[in-house]
């Protein structure tokens, strides 16, 4: 008798057992949106498996060509090269283009200082 009421009592636990199973499965089932079942679908391989595509890419060649910007001629580079050019074909150096101003301004000097003279010899007579 008392191995019957064991029995009995398992056969009720597994039925209570089952009960709640069914019933949280149901809750959750419930609780689940169309596209959680969708994506599931698609993870599990259904969907995927029929629509997918593979795709292979072969390059022509296994290198690469790196394109980049940078001055090739800068400033002191252009002054250098005119002033080679004016040398060769004119015979102008910086040195001549000082020394032309230098006359220049010795020209200048001497013409303000003859000036000043004869205001200076009109003033005493």
């Amino acid at each position: 008798m008392f191995r019957k009421d064991t029995t009995q009592a398992a056969h009720r636990g597994t039925q209570l057992r089952d009960t709640l199973s069914y019933t949280m499965q149901t809750i959750l089932e419930s609780r689940v949106k169309e596209s959680s079942v969708y994506v599931n679908e698609m993870l599990h391989g259904f969907y995927l498996s029929d629509n997918l595509a593979q795709l292979k890419i072969f390059y022509e060649q296994l290198n690469y060509e790196k394109v980049s910007e940078r001055i090739s001629y800068e400033g002191v580079n252009l002054v250098a090269d005119i002033g080679g050019q004016l040398g060769l074909w004119i015979g102008i150096s910086v040195l001549t283009c000082c020394e032309f101003l230098e006359l220049a301004m010795m020209i200048i000097r001497t013409a303000i200082d003859r000036i000043s003279r004869r205001n200076v010899i009109r003033a005493h007579p």
